[in-house]
């Protein structure tokens, strides 16, 4: 019970965090597209928000990024800054 209740607890922290998380990524998009160091074409390939409803890897209540969608996220930025 007692892990029950800690987690019930720990979810308002982390619809907080998500919440920082997409604010961020925004963000961080806007500011790509409008350097242009990336098109909206290849952002898409790397957002992990709209992926969360069909994809099982994110939830809802623990947003948990793949490796393999960390490592896509790094190579994209690698290529903008190769520009």
């Amino acid at each position: 019970m007692a892990a029950v209740k800690a987690y019930k607890t720990s979810l308002p922290c982390r619809k907080l965090r998500l919440k920082g998380i997409r604010r961020s990524w925004e963000g961080l998009a806007s500011t790509l597209i409008q350097a242009g160091k990336v098109t909206a074409a290849e952002l898409e390939e790397v957002d992990p928000f709209p992926c969360m409803a069909v994809d099982p890897t994110y939830k809802k209540e623990s947003f948990d990024l793949s490796d393999e969608l960390i490592h896509r996220v790094f190579r994209l930025l690698d290529r903008a800054d190769r520009g």
